[in-house]
């Protein structure tokens, strides 16, 4: 997967099949401004406080009947159901609103890196084990966002993602895929079958 470059950024600013736009700009600003200036701080940012306010609207999934809408909804079906099934959920809301603030923002799929190992050596690896990151055009170069733990991180290889900080006991991700959004809804089947695609022939 190729390096993202400066000149990438315009095409980051674009709405994709499941992330369009579904609340007014000003009503966002106003929302993730009012937090902001609340904690301003030296480790504070505007990304920060949008994650924060995505977290503060939507509840993790109970029922059997809402985890299964996993990879299968837009944006605004997210936000309008009030509740998100894990990581892809909180970066395509992240995305859509970042974007709709004027930031270039990418949708980054991972897989932990151990993970990867285990299934490029045939062992058992039933259990899908990644994570979705954003990656923010921010102040003429790319940083890292993790909306699931409202995290920010500066400087990052994008080839291999070594957080300062841990995700369910795993620290280290490797991108498999980076995009606008997956363009259609998916099963969780479907989705679990092209991340085993992709990642079968990473180095």
């Amino acid at each position: 997967m190729k390096n993202l470059e400066i000149s990438d950024a315009k095409e980051y600013l674009n709405f994709g099949n499941l992330t369009q736009p579904f609340l007014e700009k000003s009503y966002i600003e106003e929302m993730v401004m009012r937090d902001y200036n609340a904690c301003k701080r030296d480790d504070n940012t505007i990304f920060k406080s949008l994650a924060k306010w995505i977290h503060h609207r939507l509840r993790y999934a109970k029922t059997c009947k809402e985890k299964n809408c996993k990879f299968s909804r837009t944006a605004k079906e997210i936000w309008e159901s009030g509740f998100t099934t894990g990581c892809t959920d909180m970066g395509l809301v992240f995305a859509t609103m970042a974007r709709q603030l004027g930031y270039p923002t990418t949708i980054l799929h991972t897989a932990e890196e151990n993970w990867i190992k285990r299934l490029q050596a045939g062992e058992d690896y039933a259990m899908h084990y990644g994570h979705t990151f954003c990656e923010v055009f921010f102040n003429e170069k790319w940083i890292l966002v993790d909306p699931t733990a409202s995290k920010v991180v500066y400087d990052y290889n994008p080839n291999k993602i070594h957080l300062p900080y841990d995700l369910g006991g795993n620290s280290v991700f490797v991108p498999y895929k980076r995009c606008i959004d997956f363009e259609k809804p998916q099963t969780i089947k479907e989705h679990n079958k092209l991340m085993d695609e992709f990642c079968r022939d990473i180095d």
